[in-house]
């Protein structure tokens, strides 16, 4: 599975870093390289769009969590890991080193 898992963050750290507007490197090397699977834990997982009720992944297939997508660590909690595009949007610097407007 680890080859398919590589193959998604690829795509989805281009994805994010497009829709945030990032354009250093270095932030999409970052989503390219950590792995999501080792803080949601074992599928299925329980995907939310922000303000939308949890749906809930047919199976484990890392596909699923390569989204830009709150996934839940505790849904009756509402308890989340963050959605990849804000921690983008917001980690691109502009070049005097200050987070951008």
């Amino acid at each position: 599975m680890e080859d398919r898992s590589a193959k998604y963050r690829a795509f989805y750290a281009q994805l994010i870093c497009a829709a945030a507007k990032a354009a250093d490197s270095r932030l999409e090397q970052a989503f390219r390289t950590v792995r999501r699977e080792p803080f949601v834990g074992p599928g299925p997982w329980s995907i939310s769009f922000g303000g939308h009720p949890y749906v809930v992944t047919p199976d484990d297939d890392p596909a699923f969590i390569y989204q830009n997508a709150l996934l839940a660590l505790d849904s009756a909690r509402s308890l989340n890991i963050g959605m990849p595009g804000a921690h983008a949007f917001g980690s691109a610097a502009v070049p005097s080193g200050k987070v951008r407007p």
